[in-house]
């Protein structure tokens, strides 16, 4: 039997980037680990990335995997959802999404609404 490592999805998790803004809010996950995100059918072209923070909200760091690089949704199309590896994720408590990446964030044209999935770890 195949272990799978995420059960019982949450109600979507909406996060919000500011228009003129590259970095959404930031949401505490309740404990829950992100499986998929979807993009509104408005976007400014840009890669996506994510900041996890470890000290409820008092500061932020950019997620790397395990590769040494950002995780990332490359060219995201829009109007569309994006699987993530939940392993990445595992051990994040509070998230930020961006436009761009560390190097270079990129302001959205106006407020984006992005819409998260999560579900709770596999026991």
């Amino acid at each position: 039997m195949i272990k799978r490592p995420v059960t019982e999805l949450s109600d979507p998790i909406t996060f919000t980037i500011a228009n003129t803004a590259s970095v959404s809010d930031g949401l505490y996950l309740e404990g829950r680990i992100p499986v998929a995100l979807g993009l509104p059918a408005a976007w400014t072209a840009a890669g996506i990335t994510f900041q996890v923070s470890l000290d409820r909200m008092a500061s932020w760091l950019d997620l790397y995997g395990l590769d040494g690089l950002e995780v990332t949704i490359a060219t995201p199309a829009v109007d569309c959802c994006y699987a993530l590896a939940a392993e990445q994720f595992l051990g994040a408590t509070h998230l930020r999404i961006r436009s761009g990446d560390s190097a270079g964030p990129i302001a959205q044209g106006a407020e984006r609404i992005l819409t998260l999935m999560a579900a709770k770890p596999a026991s």
